[in-house]
């Protein structure tokens, strides 16, 4: 069976890659999704899974999910890896993302909430699709802070 010209390159699967079985005729298109959510709920998981399913999404990213590690569990889309940068204390905040399954991902937390006076959060994720390399960065940044994004690596393939 020929493989798909959208297969990923196995040496990047090293520790923390999540690996995939591409789909057959996968557009190279990357759909990415970001969503304010104020405090996911059981009422806004609805429209989102119907969002993912009808524009065929890759990747979401839900800032001020408002998740803890406890609750992830009742906010799961199939067909999709979660990953969570969980609330900080009661303020609105968190990130909650996700990868379609047959993605090859990596995914690093940059800045939470609670480490610096620059009080923004920011995930990155390293996704790869039809063998391009794409650099995802999902910023959360409340009113009246002023952040410094000079530490962020931008390159022509990156999407903050």
């Amino acid at each position: 069976m020929p493989s798909s010209p959208c297969h990923a390159s196995d040496e990047r699967l090293k520790k923390g890659y999540k690996k995939n079985r591409p789909s057959q005729g996968e557009s190279q298109r990357l759909q990415i999704l970001q969503y304010n959510a104020g405090g996911m709920s059981q009422d806004k998981k609805i429209p989102v899974q119907k969002i993912l399913q009808t524009y065929d999404v890759d990747i979401f990213a839900i800032m001020e999910a408002n998740i803890s590690d406890d609750k992830l569990k009742y906010y799961q889309f199939p067909d999709y890896t979660l990953y969570l940068l969980p609330k900080y204390r009661q303020v609105a905040s968190g990130i909650l993302t996700g990868v379609k399954e047959g993605l090859t991902s990596h995914y690093d937390l940059i800045k939470s909430m609670g480490s610096t006076q620059d009080i923004c959060e920011i995930i990155r994720l390293n996704v790869w699709k039809c063998q391009n390399h794409f650099k995802i960065y999902a910023v959360y940044n409340p009113p009246q802070n002023c952040p410094n994004f000079g530490f962020l690596n931008i390159s022509h393939k990156t999407v903050v």
